[in-house]
């Protein structure tokens, strides 16, 4: 089912180069801003609910409808210099329904599929990358297509117990 709006963004902190993405996009459709950064949300409920700084699985729910409402999300990692480093960002889009726009040093190998998400590095330059997203906006055999897309072709190491409790206790041992 297509979503009716365009595209979401959730961030709080200001990074240029997804800053800068955002800024192509909204120069073409308006993009809905529910994170302090670029807020715009008109007034009502959603305003109200996106105003809220929840906390824990609270916050993540209240990103993941948000996202659920809209075509497209861009979900791009806050840092470009830790290859291998992915956080929720891109899961939580893809789960929410929306078509995830992401850059992330991400390594091909540890399982994502990237016929589920757009890739910004995919594209060369900005003309590129723009003509791909206009393109799929207005194809709604894209979307469907995309959209039964699985995340992942493997279950990613990361995710498993044994590398999640090393990197909990690298960080917090």
């Amino acid at each position: 089912v297509s979503a009716d709006k365009f595209c979401a963004f959730v961030q709080g902190k200001s990074v240029p180069w997804r800053d800068q993405v955002y800024e192509w996009l909204n120069a073409y459709k308006p993009v809905d801003s529910g994170g302090s950064l670029f807020f715009n949300l008109p007034d009502g409920h959603e305003k109200d609910f996106m105003a809220q700084r929840l906390m824990g699985r609270k916050a993540n729910l209240q990103k993941c409808e948000f996202f659920s409402l809209r075509k497209f999300g861009i979900c791009m990692e806050n840092t470009m210099d830790m290859p291998g480093y992915t956080t929720e960002k891109l899961i939580d889009a893809y789960f929410s329904g929306c078509m995830p726009i992401y850059a992330g040093q991400f390594d091909p190998d540890d399982g994502f599929n990237v016929n589920a998400f757009i890739n910004l590095y995919d594209y060369g330059y900005k003309d590129a990358f723009m003509n791909q997203v206009i393109a799929r906006d207005n194809n709604p055999d894209w979307e469907t297509e995309m959209r039964v897309e699985p995340l992942f072709t493997k279950f990613p190491e990361q995710f498993g117990l044994d590398a999640m409790l090393d990197t909990y206790t690298r960080l917090f041992g």
